[in-house]
C-alpha cells in the first residue's frame, strides 16, 4: 500500500510538471495585480503569473490549517472531556459496589467495619469533587 501511495504521488506531481512545462509561457508571463475602491487605489508591481498563483495557493493552504487545527483542537477538548467523565463514572460505579456490599452485609445482620464506613464518605467525596469540577464551564 505504501509502494502504491508513491506511485500515485510521484503520478500527480509528473502531471503538474508537464502542466508548468507546456504552459512556461503563461506562467513567465507578467502582470499586475490593481485593486480600485474609488477613493483607495492600489496596485503591485508587475509579477510572474506563476509567483501570483503561488501566492494565492500558499494563502489558500495557510487558510486551511488553521481551520484543520483548530477543529483538532475541538476534538482534544471534547476527549478530555469524556476521559474526565469516564473516570468520574468509574469513581461512582466502585462508589456503589461498595454501597452493595455493605447493604448485603447489612441484610445479613452483620455491620461493616469502620474502615469500610470511612471508605465509603471518602469515594462520595471524591464523586462530589469530580460532580464540582464537571459543573464548572469548560474554559476557554
Amino acid at each position: 500500500m505504501k509502494k502504491l501511495k508513491y506511485v500515485l504521488w510521484l503520478v500527480l506531481v509528473g502531471f503538474f510538471a508537464l502542466l508548468v512545462y507546456q504552459n512556461l509561457d503563461y506562467f513567465s508571463a507578467k502582470n499586475s495585480l490593481q485593486i480600485n475602491l474609488g477613493i483607495y487605489q492600489r496596485a503591485t508591481p508587475e509579477l510572474n503569473n506563476g509567483v501570483i498563483i503561488a501566492g494565492f495557493v500558499g494563502i489558500a493552504v495557510f487558510i486551511m490549517l488553521i481551520y484543520y487545527f483548530s477543529s483538532r483542537y475541538s476534538v482534544y477538548k471534547a476527549n478530555k472531556t469524556i476521559k474526565e467523565l469516564r473516570k468520574a463514572t468509574d469513581d461512582r460505579t466502585s462508589a456503589i459496589d461498595g454501597l452493595k456490599a455493605e447493604l448485603e452485609s447489612l441484610r445479613q445482620g452483620s455491620f461493616p467495619a469502620k474502615e469500610r464506613v470511612e471508605e465509603r464518605e471518602e469515594s462520595e467525596n471524591k464523586a462530589a469533587a469530580v460532580d464540582a469540577q464537571a459543573a464548572q464551564p469548560p474554559q476557554a
